[in-house]
């Protein structure tokens, strides 16, 4: 029976070990220098790939004070994280001091930025000190707003021509320094 149990603990750590190594070579981006390699056989699992779902904006025109607002549902099986994420007049810029504007999620561990024609994704790590990120860049559908009909005046308003958009996490970094909000 200990022979049995020596076995199992044996086979067990061989595919922890076998599985580790496997999700690395499987990431698309490569793990920084000081990532604490160890939690590569723990539950820790790495970020590989992402959906965001139903993907709307809406983009103030020329003369239009307003702020961009943004609406997609995220989704990342292997962490198992379902989150909505919305941007819109009243949302805090989580981005740090120097850095790109984000805005978080639902759930925290998740935030976006919106750049240009892009939409970059950022999920936080098992280890808060790292975070993963990926883009998607999508194609859109528009319209003309304009006020009184629409709540934030002249604009575009977007829908992603695809309802469901799947891109893989490139980059592992530390993330920027945390912005202090009042």
């Amino acid at each position: 029976m200990l022979r049995f149990h020596y076995i199992l603990t044996t086979l067990a750590a061989t595919v922890s070990l076998a599985t580790a190594m496997t999700l690395e070579s499987e990431l698309h981006y490569a793990l920084p220098a000081d990532f604490p390699k160890a939690l590569l056989q723990t539950d820790c699992y790495m970020p590989l790939n992402f959906s965001v779902i139903g993907l709307e904006l809406w983009l103030p025109g020329p003369n239009n004070t307003n702020n961009f607002t943004a609406d997609f549902q995220y989704i990342d099986l292997g962490t198992k994280i379902t989150t909505s994420c919305h941007r819109n007049a009243t949302s805090p810029n989580v981005g740090g001091e120097g850095h790109a504007e984000r805005w978080a999620c639902d759930v925290p561990t998740v935030e976006f930025i919106w750049q240009e024609g892009t939409l970059t994704v950022i999920e936080k790590t098992c280890t808060a000190n790292f975070e993963a990120a990926g883009s998607v860049e999508p194609r859109f559908n528009c319209a003309s707003t304009a006020a009184p009909w629409w709540p934030s005046g002249d604009g575009l308003f977007c829908k992603a021509l695809d309802e469901q958009m799947n891109g893989n996490f490139t980059s592992l970094q530390p993330p920027p320094p945390a912005k202090f909000v009042a």
